[in-house]
C-alpha cells in the first residue's frame, strides 16, 4: 500500500488524499523518517492554522521519534516567530534544553524573553536554572544568583531566594556578597539554623582554593 501511494505521488505530487493516506500508513508501521519527508512535503502547500499545525507535528515527529532535536528546535523557532505564546512550543522548547545540553543555550536566549515579556517568573527561573547542570561550579553559582534575585524580586518569595543564594554559596564558597545576601534574608525570616549552618560551610572551606567568582 505505502508503494502504490508512493507511485500515485509520483505523477500527481499535489494529490492530498494521497499524501494523508501515506502519512498514516508510514505512522502506523512507525517509519519515522520516511513519514518526516511526507510531513516536509506537505508543508509547502500548507498556510495559516494548517501551516503551523503540520509544522508542530513534524517537529514531534523530529523530537521524539527520530531523535533530530536539532531539526525540531528550528520549527519550533518558526511557531514562536508566529505567535510567542503558543504552548506547545514553549513546552517542547523547554524539553529541548532539558535534554540536549548542547541547543540549551539557543532554547534560553529564545524563550527568556518571550517569558520576561509576558511575566511567566517561574519560566524564567526554570529556564536559568537549566544551567546548574553545567560541570562548572562558577555557571551554577551565577544561575543560582540570577534565580535568587528573581524569587525575591518578582515572586516575593524570600525562602526560594535563601534557598539559591545557599545553593550557588555550596557550588562556590568564596562568595561574601552572597553570604551578605544570606545573613540577609535568614535573619529577616529568623532563619538562625541556615545562619549557623552557613558559617559552618565556611569554616569547612576556609583553607580550600580560591574560587571567587569574578
Amino acid at each position: 500500500a505505502v508503494d502504490r501511494y508512493r507511485e500515485v505521488l509520483s505523477y500527481d505530487e499535489f494529490n492530498a488524499g494521497a499524501r494523508a493516506s501515506l502519512a498514516r500508513l508510514l505512522l502506523q508501521q512507525e517509519r519515522w523518517d520516511e513519514l518526516a519527508d511526507v510531513l516536509r512535503r506537505e508543508l509547502a502547500d500548507l498556510f495559516g492554522d494548517d501551516l503551523v499545525a503540520k509544522r508542530k507535528e513534524l517537529a514531534a515527529v523530529l523530537l521524539d521519534k527520530t531523535g533530530d532535536a536539532e531539526g525540531a528546535l528550528e520549527l519550533f523557532k518558526e511557531t514562536l516567530w508566529a505567535d510567542p505564546n503558543d504552548a506547545v512550543a514553549l513546552v517542547a522548547m523547554g524539553r529541548i534544553a532539558e535534554d540536549h545540553p548542547f541547543l540549551r543555550p539557543e532554547v534560553v536566549r529564545l524563550l527568556k524573553p518571550i517569558h520576561q515579556a509576558a511575566e511567566r517568573w517561574d519560566d524564567v527561573i526554570a529556564l536559568t536554572m537549566v544551567g546548574a547542570d553545567d560541570d562548572s561550579p562558577d555557571v551554577t553559582a551565577r544561575v543560582c544568583i540570577e534565580a535568587a534575585k528573581l524569587y525575591e524580586q518578582r515572586l516575593d518569595d524570600p525562602d526560594a531566594a535563601l534557598a539559591h543564594y545557599r545553593q550557588s554559596l555550596d557550588a562556590v564558597p568564596d562568595q561574601p556578597s552572597v553570604v551578605g545576601q544570606i545573613e540577609r534574608l535568614a535573619t529577616s525570616l529568623e532563619r538562625w539554623d541556615e545562619l549557623e549552618a552557613v558559617y559552618a560551610h565556611l569554616l569547612d572551606h576556609a583553607d580550600g582554593p580560591d574560587r571567587r567568582l569574578q
